[in-house]
């Protein structure tokens, strides 16, 4: 049942995308994000979704009649420069394994989506049905895990699909949608979809402590933190988040309390100074190949493990003990460095870097403009998703997520859009963006907060 509605869901999305190329941009996101591959079963399963839509999205590319508008910013120079030093770190790594080739496959695809999306997109309406592709594709998942452990009474044990890697990538992934499902909700008028969002919400709050992610519950109350801090009612914020907070913590499952007690011994927690251990071994393949690294996962190839093994004495400044084996890098920033070596480190950094300011150049210029009310709110919330990948993420490997490098060209076209509109200022003051216009979903963006 669950599989046909996905494969009913995509087909139905099909004949728009044919004829329009934004259409046919929210189609990829929201297959790349949705992985109906993973819930599909039967004959349906075998069918390529994404080379599918990949197709459909440059046909769609070529007859839509609508002006293609590429545009250069700091953004997209890194993250050219990015996929360049992955394509030569895969060129000339030390590795074979299968892994290494999915990930080069995957981050080919997703530079080719946030190209052609920088290019298509624009304005506050496309970027609206942006985030609902977004939170229709990762949210799905949030949703699904959350009434399972809810109807199973927190026996339900999160077993993610092995696209998404462990349950603590899982709990990253869906506690990066949290923010864009609530800015959903705040900017959509039509009670179903507001309702609807607010499960959405409360659901994936629920699927993030059923994972029983360390790394999740961190980034949780980092988020919340967060939220106090730019909130305009901090004490009213705070209420809220004590209110969900007490009500998750009830719901939590034992394993997620024996996990975060570590967090307060962490030289004795095995699983914390099994992170550190490939943290030191991938800070050696990048001292020996600065400049191009391994390639993709290259620490865990047995033979590149072997390799390196020898002169882990080297990096004794932090005692642990010696691994017996290979090990997921464990940090999108040791990922990068291991795979892509210092340079590679350092465009990853200038990504973030960039992404930030550019979070923060949007609220400066928003600021106290009702027509653009929407735009600083809406870089608030990505500020919070943003937030949980960097906290979280320091301890996952999950640099190379589509969702985050969505969620980075998001923010991009997000800056875009702004400039435009305060560009296009008329002298006797700011033009009323139209409101009222409706998505074929029902949802409306309203012009305020």
């Amino acid at each position: 049942m669950r599989g046909a509605a996905y494969f009913l869901m995509f087909l139905a999305m099909l004949p728009a995308a044919f004829t329009a190329a934004p259409a046919a941009m929210m189609l990829w996101v929201w297959t790349t994000l949705a992985a109906p591959s993973a819930y599909v079963f039967g004959p349906l399963a075998d069918l390529p979704y994404n080379k599918i839509v990949v197709v459909v999205a440059l046909f769609a590319l070529m007859v839509d009649r609508g002006r293609k508008r590429f545009y250069v910013d700091a953004y997209f120079v890194l993250l050219t420069l990015f996929m360049l030093q992955a394509a030569a770190s895969f060129a000339f790594g030390i590795t074979t394994i299968d892994r290494t080739y999915d990930l080069a496959d995957r981050a080919w695809k997703v530079y080719l989506l946030c190209l052609l999306a920088g290019a298509t997109l624009r304005g506050r309406l496309q970027i609206h049905i942006l985030i609902i592709a977004i939170c229709l594709g990762a949210g799905i998942h949030g949703v699904l895990e959350g009434l399972k452990f809810l109807v199973s009474a927190g026996g339900h044990i999160v077993i993610p699909p092995g696209v998404f890697g462990d349950n603590n990538s899982f709990g990253l992934f869906m506690l990066m949608t949290v923010p864009l499902l609530i800015y959903l909700r705040r900017y959509s008028v039509a009670p179903i979809v507001r309702l609807g969002t607010a499960a959405g919400v409360l659901l994936n709050l629920v699927g993030i402590i059923a994972t029983g992610s360390r790394g999740a519950f961190v980034g949780l109350i980092a988020v919340s933190l967060a939220m106090v801090q730019q909130s305009r009612r901090k004490l009213a914020m705070i209420a809220v988040i004590l209110l969900f907070g007490g009500a998750l913590a009830y719901l939590a499952p034992s394993r997620l309390y024996e996990r975060a007690e570590t967090i307060k011994s962490a030289d004795q927690d095995g699983s914390f100074m099994g992170r550190v251990m490939s943290w030191k071994m991938n800070t050696l393949l990048a001292l020996d190949r600065p400049l191009v690294g391994g390639g993709f996962s290259a620490m865990e190839d047995p033979k590149v493990f072997q390799r390196y093994i020898d002169q882990f004495r080297l990096l004794s400044l932090v005692p642990t003990d010696t691994p017996d084996g290979t090990r997921a890098a464990h940090s999108i920033y040791f990922e990068v460095l291991g795979d892509l070596g210092f340079s590679g480190l350092l465009f990853f950094v200038g990504i973030l870097v960039t992404t930030f300011w550019n979070l923060s150049a949007v609220r400066r210029a928003t600021l106290g403009n009702p027509t653009l009310q929407w735009a600083f709110d809406l870089a608030g919330y990505l500020r919070l998703t943003m937030i949980a990948y960097v906290i979280s993420g320091a301890a996952l490997s999950v640099a190379y997520s589509e969702m985050a490098f969505v969620v980075f060209t998001l923010i991009s076209l997000l800056r875009k859009t702004v400039s435009d509109e305060l560009a296009a200022t008329k002298p006797a003051g700011l033009r009323v963006m139209p409101a009222g216009r409706k998505l074929a979903s029902g949802l409306v963006a309203r012009s305020g907060g």
